[in-house]
């Protein structure tokens, strides 16, 4: 298992971008048995729709992006649109292995999630 602080992630990405991305093969046994440490524990029995829930995910975010949270500059990533248009997923990864892997998280996450008929789902 490869067990990273929320302060090692720089080195994380770092060590994906090395070996070819998250989409490249040989970068899938380092993904493989990721798993994350943070120091601040979200109090799940708060209602997620409270401002004490959403001030608990704050202080996570700025932990793991070591800044605080800024919704005007803190999340633009360079992306070439023209590719991802162009691609076969939003990925812009032909890898099965990789894409199944994603899927099958989300729809893992929707299956324990237990919800109600009709209910609405945000993938972001």
């Amino acid at each position: 298992m490869s067990l990273f602080h929320s302060r090692d992630l720089d080195g994380f990405v770092a060590e994906c971008d090395r070996l070819g991305g998250v989409g490249a093969p040989q970068c899938q046994p380092f993904l493989a048995e990721f798993r994350l440490r943070c120091d601040k524990e979200v109090d799940q029995s708060l209602d997620p729709f409270s401002d004490a829930y959403f001030d608990e995910q704050v202080e996570l975010y700025s932990e793991i992006a070591g800044r605080d949270l800024n919704q005007d500059t803190g999340e633009i990533t360079p992306l070439d649109v023209d590719a991802h248009v162009e691609a076969v997923s939003p990925y812009n990864s032909r890898d099965p292995k990789f894409l199944s892997k994603h899927t099958r998280a989300v729809l893992t996450c929707l299956m324990l999630a237990d919800l109600a008929p009709g209910a609405a789902v945000l993938d972001a």
